[in-house]
C-alpha cells in the first residue's frame, strides 16, 4: 500500500491540551522556541513531507528560518510542508483549503495532506540592515501590526481576540502612521521567473536581493521619472535615474497611513481574505493599504468586509502587486511584523523569490468544478 513519510511537529502554545492528547500519534512535540533548532538538524532522508499540527498562527516563522539556515537549505526548503490548523490565525492553511473551495477545518486540511501534491510556494526575503528573515505569509505595519501584537495577550478569546484588539485600536489608539513605501512597478504582462529555473538547484548560495541597489541607502534604484498618480511619485533621490534590473520603475507612496498589509497568499486568517488575487506561486506580494486622508469609519468599513474579500471595493482601499518593496516608518517606535512576529526597523526591504519552497495542496484542476 502506498504510504507517505511525515515529519510531524505539534507546538505547545495555547493548544497545549490538544497537543499532549495527540502526542502519541506524532513524532515530535515542541515548544515554539526550539522549532528553528529542530528544523535545522532533521535529516532530510527521513522526511517526505514536513507536517505541522496545531500550529497556532500558521507554519511558524521559526520553522522556515531553521530550514533556510541549514547548509543544505536548497534541498530542505523544497521538502513539501503540510499543515493541519489549530488555534487562531493559520493564514497559509486557510489559503490552501480555500483553493480547494473548502473551509479551513482540520479534517479538510488532513484530506489535502493525504490526497494533495507538492505545489510551489513563494518565499520573500526581508531585511532590516541587521539580518535577513524569510517570509511565506505577510508583512504588517500601522494599525494592523498593532492589532496583531496587541491581540497576543488576548489568546484566551480565540479568534475573537483580533476583533477586540481592533476595536481598542480604532477607538483609543493613534489613528495615523507617517512613513514611506517604495515598490517596484512592472507591466501587467510581466511574469517572474521561478527561482530554481534561474538559479542552480544544487547551489547553496543564499538568495540575493538583486532588485535593490545597496542596502538601506535611501529609496531603491528607479527608472526615468514619469507622470504619477495622486499620492504616488517615482522614487527621486540622486541615484534614482537608472533602470531597475528588470526594466520596471520604483514608485513612492508617502504620507500618513492607517493600514499597510502585505500578503504573499490570499488569507491572513480564516476570516481575513486580504488578497483575493494572490496565488501561492505567482511571484508577487500584494500591498493593501489605506492612507491617512480617510476617516476611521472607512477603516472600520474595510475591516468588516475582509472575511469575504469585498473590502477591495470599499472606499479608500488600494492594492498594488509587486516583486519588491521597501517600507520606512517615520517613527522608530512603530511596530512592523513579518508572519506575525515583530521585526526591528528602522526599515524593511523585501523581495519575492518565486516558487522557492513547496507545500502540500490540491492541484487547481482537481477542485470541485473540475477546473
Amino acid at each position: 500500500m502506498w504510504k507517505r513519510r511525515l515529519r510531524s511537529w505539534i507546538t505547545l502554545t495555547t493548544a497545549w491540551r490538544w497537543s499532549w492528547r495527540c502526542r502519541w500519534a506524532f513524532t515530535t512535540v515542541l515548544w515554539p522556541s526550539v522549532e528553528t533548532e529542530v528544523s535545522m538538524r532533521v535529516r532530510l532522508r527521513t522526511v517526505a513531507v514536513w507536517l505541522r499540527y496545531l500550529a497556532n498562527t500558521c507554519v511558524r516563522l521559526t520553522v522556515v528560518q531553521g530550514l533556510m539556515k541549514r547548509p543544505d537549505w536548497n534541498a530542505a526548503i523544497r521538502q513539501p510542508i503540510g499543515i493541519i490548523p489549530g488555534g487562531s490565525g493559520n493564514g497559509l492553511a486557510h489559503s490552501i483549503t480555500h483553493q480547494s473551495e473548502e473551509k479551513g477545518k482540520p479534517v479538510n486540511a488532513a484530506y489535502v495532506l493525504a490526497k494533495g501534491d507538492p505545489h510551489d510556494l513563494d518565499i520573500t526575503s526581508v531585511r532590516n540592515g541587521k539580518e535577513t528573515t524569510y517570509s511565506f505569509l505577510s508583512l504588517e505595519w500601522a494599525s494592523i501590526a498593532d492589532v496583531d501584537v496587541g491581540s497576543e495577550k488576548l489568546r484566551m478569546l480565540g479568534g475573537l481576540r483580533f476583533t477586540v484588539a481592533f476595536v481598542n485600536q480604532l477607538v483609543f489608539q493613534r489613528p495615523e502612521y507617517p512613513g514611506k513605501i517604495w515598490y517596484l512597478d512592472e507591466g501587467e504582462n510581466e511574469e517572474p521567473h521561478r527561482y530554481f529555473k534561474t538559479h542552480d538547484p544544487n547551489s547553496t548560495d543564499r538568495p540575493t536581493m538583486d532588485l535593490f541597489d545597496g542596502e538601506g541607502q535611501g529609496p531603491p534604484e528607479a527608472a526615468e521619472p514619469e507622470d504619477s498618480k495622486k499620492g504616488e511619485t517615482p522614487a527621486n533621490d540622486d541615484k534614482a535615474k537608472k533602470k531597475a534590473a528588470n526594466g520596471g520603475k520604483w514608485k513612492e507612496l508617502g504620507g500618513h497611513f492607517r493600514l499597510v498589509w502585505v500578503m504573499n497568499v490570499s488569507h491572513a486568517a480564516s476570516d481575513a481574505h486580504i488578497a483575493p488575487g494572490a496565488e501561492f506561486d505567482d511571484g508577487y506580494n500584494y500591498i493593501t493599504f489605506m492612507d491617512g486622508s480617510h476617516p476611521r469609519k472607512d477603516l472600520l468599513t474595510m475591516m468588516l468586509a475582509i472575511e469575504t474579500g469585498d473590502h477591495m471595493d470599499k472606499k479608500g482601499v488600494q492594492q498594488v502587486r509587486t516583486r519588491a518593496f521597501k517600507l520606512v516608518p517615520e517613527r522608530s517606535t512603530d511596530l512592523m511584523c513579518v508572519d506575525g512576529e515583530v521585526v526591528e526597523g528602522p526599515y524593511l526591504e523585501a523581495q519575492v523569490h518565486r516558487g522557492m519552497a513547496r507545500i502540500m495542496a490540491v492541484p487547481r484542476w482537481q477542485t470541485k468544478d473540475g477546473n
